[in-house]
């Protein structure tokens, strides 16, 4: 990286009301880490406690859906990177986004089962989620269920979401949530 492209990086992030950002390989101990900063931040800004939960839980939920993935697809080297930004929109909410490589066809799946969540409203959230609950979990589930019901039910828009073909039959999947 050049340095006029870091100062070109360091003047986006405010422009953005980016907080904390990431981009490189995930794992455990990071998100650890990251999540120490970000409740420091939360606590800094006085957001609410029930905020500061819904915010939290988000971000744990989506960093740990990737270090899951990761692990369970076996990848290493480059496809363990992954991006994660956590911003503020112009109504002062919190907007997590990750983004990571899969495979296309469990993109394709996660996308459909987005826009299956997108089309139900809170109360319709709750009711889906208490029932996958009380559903038998498969052990061979490929996930995209209480998780990402419990991130619909705390967003306050629906979950955007994009895929972005790449190569040998893998594809970046980018989630973001609006808390």
């Amino acid at each position: 990286m050049a340095p006029s492209d870091l100062l070109a990086l360091h003047c986006c992030c405010p422009q953005q009301r980016v907080l904390l950002s990431f981009d490189g390989p995930f794992s455990q101990g990071l998100i650890e880490v990251l999540g120490l900063a970000l409740r420091d931040h939360l606590r800094e800004h006085d957001a609410s406690q029930a905020k500061t939960m819904d915010v939290f839980s988000v971000y744990i939920e989506m960093t740990q859906n990737i270090c899951h993935y990761i692990d369970m697809r076996g990848y290493c080297g480059d496809a363990t990177h992954a991006a994660l930004a956590i911003s503020l929109d112009g109504n002062d909410r919190y907007v997590i986004c990750s983004g990571n490589l899969v495979e296309a066809e469990d993109g394709h799946r996660l996308m459909s089962t987005l826009a299956d969540l997108a089309a139900l409203d809170k109360s319709a959230l709750k009711t889906a989620y208490k029932t996958r609950m009380r559903l038998d979990r498969d052990p061979a589930s490929h996930g995209a269920g209480l998780g990402l019901l419990d991130i619909a039910s705390k967003a306050h828009s629906p979950l955007s979401a994009s895929l972005t073909e790449q190569t040998a039959g893998r594809s970046f999947f980018s989630l973001c949530s609006t808390i």
